[in-house]
C-alpha cells in the first residue's frame, strides 16, 4: 500500500503476503471508513479481510468466500 499523495517511484507504507494470507492471485484492494482493507483474490475468488495495522505475513479476519457468495470479480 502506498501513501494517498505518493508521486514517482514511491516506497510502500505495509506489504501484506506469504503463507497465513491464504491468498495467491490478489486483484483488487479497497479500505473502508475505519480502515480495514479488503482484498480480492482471483484464484479462489474471495474476498479477504485484514485489520487496518496488518503487514506481513498477517491472517485474515475473516474471508468472504463460498458458493452462495456471487462474486464476478468485484
Amino acid at each position: 500500500m502506498l501513501r494517498a499523495n505518493a508521486t514517482g517511484n514511491a516506497a510502500p507504507v505495509k506489504t501484506i503476503g506469504g503463507p497465513s494470507t491464504t491468498f495467491s492471485s490478489p486483484r483488487g484492494l479497497a479500505l473502508d471508513s475505519i480502515g480495514d482493507i479488503y482484498l480480492f483474490d482471483c484464484n479462489s475468488n474471495a474476498i479477504f479481510v485484514f485489520a487496518p495495522s496488518a503487514t506481513g505475513d498477517a491472517i485474515p479476519l475473516r474471508e468472504l468466500c463460498g458458493a452462495d457468495h456471487r462474486f464476478t470479480a468485484p
